[in-house]
């Protein structure tokens, strides 16, 4: 592999170096069909796992720190531009990682290659943007590993420490501390990627900044319609939000919700819910309140909603592979919870991208457990493949329940019920 990285390093151009990878990579298909074959699975593997969060979090707290730095190099080589979780967990270890190497000057050649892969990859311009003051510091410093005291464990140190808020009070901070945060929070300020609008009340945020095609489908839809303030009730949206807040056990402030749109809705964040609070009491005879634990769950309610499209896509991707009994259990336990969210109408939203992905996991996913059960000779209820079953048809029963599903995607996952159910019952099985 180093010898062909550094052939196509000797090329020219760009062009050149495309053809040379081209040739190598057609006489790897052609030669060795079963090494290119694992190749192409691994980088697969790979994608996935550097638009996972918990993955990021998991060998960012298990590995050393060199390892560290080279997962998150890669990491930041296959994020998708549109991934929101992915560039927020990236963003915070990578504030930590540049601030503890400027602090003790530790493995400033690695850092220093991170530093340049965010300055030139287009799909990293927010992440730099917010990130450009540490990195010209870190740039300054003196390439000499030498004087560095062994760290190589902080980065398990750092997991297992909460995270600073600068939002919060630094009166409990040590004077280190305060002066540390102090020097950053000019940059981390920043942060902010929803405010109000003070003429319109409206949320104002960067499309480019979310990357993200169905917050903007949302955005043109709610800017094109004929109502200055659309709430969800003029969205004909507030029957699938009651099922929503029952849900979550948040029912009682149906109040709040009402008064919204989906889009505000959607982006509600801890930036912004004091703005959309005082915004409702101020359409409303008395005044209301919501406590501070309940905001909070509101905003990871809001966040979820938020993220739903790019987890959908990711579990499409991730389907097109091999898949395990335990991953299986955790994409069905996702996919029964995220239905329980309400799915825009043609009022909140252009167009049906949403349903599309939701069916074609229902698809992909049918396919790999009907692949199990090919092979099985006893299926139990109390199993984990059982239980996965019974969730796949927990999920086309809330599906049938959507109304925001077409009729002929209905009459799909009636067939996809009808084919698993036969092919459960032509087995042995402990149940009837």
């Amino acid at each position: 592999m180093k010898q062909l990285a550094e052939a196509l390093m000797e090329c020219e151009s760009d062009e050149q170096r495309r053809e040379c990878l081209i040739e190598s990579l057609n006489d790897l298909s052609f030669d060795y069909p079963d090494v290119y074959s694992m190749l192409f699975m691994e980088m697969k593997i790979r994608e996935l796992d550097a638009n996972d969060p918990d993955k990021i979090s998991e060998w960012l707290s298990t590995s050393n720190t060199l390892n560290s730095i080279v997962k998150i190099h890669e990491a930041l080589i296959l994020v998708k531009s549109d991934d929101i979780m992915v560039k927020e967990e990236c963003l915070d270890n990578l504030k930590h990682m540049l601030c503890h190497t400027i602090e003790n000057r530790t493995h400033v050649e690695e850092v220093l290659k991170i530093c340049y892969l965010i300055e030139k990859s287009p799909s990293l311009k927010t992440i730099h943007k917010l990130l450009k003051h540490l990195i010209e510091r870190v740039k300054q410093l003196p390439n000499d590993d030498k004087c560095s005291t062994d760290t190589d464990n902080f980065w398990k140190d750092y997991f297992k420490q909460t995270q600073v808020d600068l939002s919060v009070s630094l009166d409990n901070q040590s004077a280190q501390q305060q002066q540390q945060i102090k020097k950053d929070t000019c940059v981390w300020e920043k942060i902010k990627h929803l405010h109000l609008n003070p003429l319109r009340d409206l949320p104002n945020f960067d499309l480019k900044c979310f990357g993200n095609n169905h917050l903007e489908m949302v955005a043109i839809t709610h800017r094109s319609s004929t109502l200055i303030d659309q709430t969800i009730v003029d969205q004909d949206m507030d029957g699938a939000f009651t099922k929503w807040l029952h849900f979550c056990k948040l029912k009682k402030y149906q109040w709040f919700f009402n008064s919204l749109s989906y889009l505000e809705v959607v982006l509600i964040d801890e930036e912004n819910i004091e703005n959309l609070i005082a915004k409702v009491n101020k359409n409303t005879a008395k005044e209301n309140c919501i406590k501070y634990s309940v905001r909070k769950q509101m905003c990871a309610e809001a966040k979820i909603l938020r993220h739903r499209p790019i987890k959908l896509n990711n579990l499409i991707t991730a389907l097109d592979l091999d898949v395990d009994l335990d991953n299986m259990s955790k994409y069905m336990q996702y996919m029964r919870m995220i239905l329980h969210y309400p799915i825009p109408n043609k009022n909140c939203i252009v167009d049906e991208q949403l349903q599309k992905d939701i069916i074609t996991i229902m698809d992909k996913y049918l396919n790999h457990i009907m692949k199990i059960l090919s092979t099985a000779r006893f299926l139990s209820a109390e199993s984990q493949l059982g239980n996965i079953i019974h969730k796949y048809l927990e999920c086309i029963l809330l599906i049938n329940g959507n109304q925001t599903f077409k009729d002929h995607q209905i009459n799909l996952l009636c067939i996809f019920e009808d084919v698993l159910k036969s092919k459960v019952l032509n087995m042995r099985r402990d149940f009837d």
